[in-house]
């Protein structure tokens, strides 16, 4: 079993995990031994050596140095991957060769990192959260695509996405078919756990026999595989597949001797690979296998581009929505966020996550819009602030809060706009008994702008209440700054996206010192996202940014995992 933190027994405790690097290099720059300073670690430069290392039951990591001689290494992952599953296999690349990330995660690689895109602290918590995900996913991992013969989400995704990238190169096609076992939630409860096992087994046997060598399978749980075709010249290939799928199930799949009847609904979508993300396309997928299955057993639907995704989105979205709050879909995770001088962790930001049942995590960009639309964003971000001031209090009873610390919570203009949001948060204030400065609501330039009363009345009835307004258009960024002076604003936020050019052109660096300048003259701090890499956390701080987030220092983490963060922080 993976060990999640150095205090997991009596006898470990405040010891380092061990790491076991695997490199080409005898030797290691002082700046990579630093980078390894969280960690009891070993270099080994032959396979024997690696070998003798793991069977060490202590060893909890694995790191593979890929940068000199990526092919001789890469050949051994999968035999790493096989013969060493409960170790988490993380794989260090160049900045410049992203793509050899891509071919060790395709080769059973769980993580690729770049020393220059995160410290020694944001490498420690990378690790411990990529090894927590692996563990909380270990019953999934064991029960569900493992037994079925089929790669798992985060893998599936990674090959969509190159596969998007490609078909938009060459200008080919790019589809993906959701594959739903009819019933299959009834069918599962009436038989047992071998008997289930058996099912998914011999059903991705039958779906692999109808897919061509090149496509990849995929298991999502609850009896749907997705199953990604590539280089496709358009959609009738697509139908063609999916007929043939479909066509496997209409004779008894036999299990354990026995002929089992089932049939399948099959959801499709097909694009050329341009702007659009691979965990989109597989969600529109799930649309239109939703579709499907509406219509009645053996259905088969295809995700129209005529259609508007919102349009389509917002038709399942309430039940989905609902769905995800009922059964706990929803979840959080926190990024934390440092000073701009010392680096000291002052505050975290909440980050909400859907836990989808066809497409995997979906990130808020995905669907908080639709959230929106759909009139449901009341619901969602009154769970949202109940769970993190609820997750906030947690922290500050067990002592891994400082004084000083916040959180911050994204709202919407819906939120704020609705006559029970204030009631609600100082509902909420009070049975978490923490103090309103404890809280900082963030909000897009936008809704400040064009709610500046509603704001004035929140401040007046929850006082000691922080705002932070994110600024997200750089061109028009500082134009219209002086509704600051109306609203009782703690903190001005710059979004990444003011720092992807920042380095050539001296233009939109004259720009965001003079927002800086603006701010700090009116005694509002500012933040900056976006702290990806040890040069960008430069910049930043030439500008005198007072807090800085990003991967550089910590990816966002699950929040049980926050008290090692601060730990860590603090040693």
């Amino acid at each position: 079993m993976l060990e999640l933190s150095p205090e997991s027994t009596s006898t470990q405790l405040h010891s380092k995990p061990k790491l076991y690097l695997y490199s080409q290099q005898k030797r290691l720059t002082p700046d990579f031994e630093l980078w390894l300073s969280a960690f009891d670690w070993q270099l080994g430069c032959t396979l024997n050596d690696l070998r003798h290392a793991l069977l060490d039951d202590g060893t909890n990591f694995i790191l593979l140095d890929v940068r000199h001689s990526p092919q001789s290494i890469l050949e051994q992952i999968r035999f790493l991957h096989e013969n060493f599953p409960k170790h988490l296999l993380v794989t260090v690349i160049d900045e410049q060769y992203l793509s050899l990330g891509q071919e060790s995660l395709e080769m059973g690689a769980d993580l690729y990192v770049c020393q220059g895109h995160c410290s020694a602290q944001g490498l420690y918590m990378q690790l411990q959260c990529a090894a927590h995900q692996k563990e909380r996913n270990s019953a999934q991992f064991n029960n569900d695509y493992l037994q079925a013969g089929a790669i798992g989400q985060a893998l599936f995704l990674d090959r969509l996405t190159h596969a998007l990238m490609v078909a938009a190169r060459h200008q080919c096609h790019t589809g993906v078919l959701l594959v739903g076992l009819d019933d299959y939630k009834k069918m599962s409860q009436q038989i047992s756990l071998a008997d289930e096992k058996a099912l998914l087994q011999t059903a991705s046997q039958a779906i692999t026999g109808a897919i061509r060598n090149s496509d990849s399978l995929g298991y999502l749980g609850l009896g749907v595989f997705s199953v990604l075709l590539e280089d496709l010249q358009d959609e009738v290939m697509v139908a063609h597949i999916a007929k043939k799928i479909q066509h496997l199930f209409t004779s008894p799949l036999v299990i354990n001797n026995v002929g089992v009847d089932i049939s399948v609904s099959i959801g499709g979508h097909l694009c050329l690979g341009d702007d659009i993300t691979a965990q989109a396309m597989q969600l529109q997928a799930g649309m239109a296998l939703k579709r499907a299955q509406k219509n009645g057993k053996e259905s088969m639907y295809f995700y129209q581009q005529s259609l508007n995704f919102k349009t389509m989105a917002r038709a399942n979205m309430e039940e989905g929505l609902i769905a995800a709050l009922k059964e706990q879909q929803l979840f959080l995770q926190y990024q934390p966020m440092h000073s701009g001088k010392g680096h000291q962790v002052i505050a975290m930001e909440s980050q909400i996550r859907w836990q989808h049942p066809t497409s995997g995590v979906v990130l808020p960009d995905i669907f908080i819009g639709l959230v929106e639309d759909s009139g449901l964003i009341i619901e969602v971000g009154n769970w949202w602030i109940q769970q993190s001031l609820s997750q906030f209090k947690h922290w500050q009873v067990s002592g891994c809060v400082e004084a000083r610390q916040q959180i911050f919570i994204s709202i919407s203009e819906k939120q704020l706009r609705s006559e029970s949001f204030i009631n609600m948060l100082v509902r909420q204030l009070a049975l978490n008994k923490l103090a309103s400065e404890k809280v900082v609501l963030m909000i897009n330039e936008k809704t400040a702008v064009r709610n500046i009363e509603q704001l004035q009345t929140l401040s007046k009835y929850v006082p000691g209440i922080c705002l932070a307004v994110c600024l997200c258009d750089f061109a028009n960024g500082y134009s219209s700054l002086s509704y600051l002076r109306e609203i009782d604003v703690d903190y001005l936020c710059l979004d990444e996206s003011f720092f992807q050019h920042i380095y050539t052109d001296q233009s939109k660096m004259s720009v965001a010192r003079i927002i800086i300048d603006i701010a700090h003259n009116l005694g509002i701090e500012v933040m900056a996202r976006g702290a990806h890499s040890q040069l960008k956390v430069d910049k930043m701080q030439s500008l005198e940014i007072d807090v800085l987030q990003g991967e550089f220092f910590c990816a966002p983490i699950y929040g049980d995992l926050w008290p090692e963060y601060i730990r860590k922080s603090a040693g």
